[in-house]
């Protein structure tokens, strides 16, 4: 918080807080993607199934947000691997001790 004044106060943004732009080139982004037939339904009208919302974190989360800074980015991408890895259809016991 920075004193801009008598009684203001200024809060900065928060460092992975996209700027209008940003957010506006991921939702263009996001509406011209093409996927293969029968991986996810149509992103660009909705996410209406559970798959979809795996689909977007685990595959499409790291590539739309790559703009982030690293600081953030990394930690980030480091989560959906662990979740990727967790959801999976075959769990190795010794990656799994080690997660």
């Amino acid at each position: 918080m920075k004193d801009i004044g008598y009684v203001k106060l200024f809060k900065p943004k928060a460092a992975y807080a996209l700027t209008k732009s940003q957010r506006v080139a991921i939702c263009k982004w996001v509406e011209e993607l093409k996927l293969p037939e029968g991986y996810a339904s149509n992103l660009c009208r909705c996410v209406d199934k559970n798959h979809d919302f795996h689909v977007f974190m685990q595959r499409l989360f790291p590539i739309a947000f790559d703009s982030l800074p690293k600081h953030i980015w990394n930690p980030l991408v480091e989560l959906i691997h662990f979740f990727r890895k967790l959801t999976s259809t075959t769990l190795n016991v010794e990656k799994l001790t080690v997660m």
